[in-house]
């Protein structure tokens, strides 16, 4: 796994674009998937969003999950997205990237 980090524990993943519409997600519903902690994602989404790259501002903690985004760039840089993942645990991490989902 890369990061060091392992991810058996995903709730679901999901995309949202800059505006806050879900693009898409790992669940049957698609971009109308509407999770209960779907109102805690707005931290981590919006410092994905503004092209943030610090892991301890990417996450947070949700009702029942553990949030964590990252951004989405494009060829030149450019923020196009961001993608979240939920976690119903904190994975095991060693050091590096997977270390963030420690709250």
């Amino acid at each position: 796994m890369p990061f060091g980090a392992s991810f058996s524990d995903v709730a679901y993943l999901a995309v949202v674009a800059p505006d806050g519409r879900l693009l898409g997600s790992s669940d049957p519903a698609g971009a109308a998937f509407a999770p209960a902690e779907q109102s805690d994602w707005s931290g981590p989404v919006a410092a994905a969003l503004s092209g943030e790259r610090d892991p301890a501002r990417l996450v947070a903690r949700g009702s029942g999950a553990l949030l964590g985004a990252y951004p989405i760039v494009d060829d030149s840089g450019r923020v196009i997205a961001a993608a979240l993942v939920a976690s119903t645990a904190p994975p095991v991490a060693s050091s590096g990237f997977g270390d963030f989902w420690r709250t």
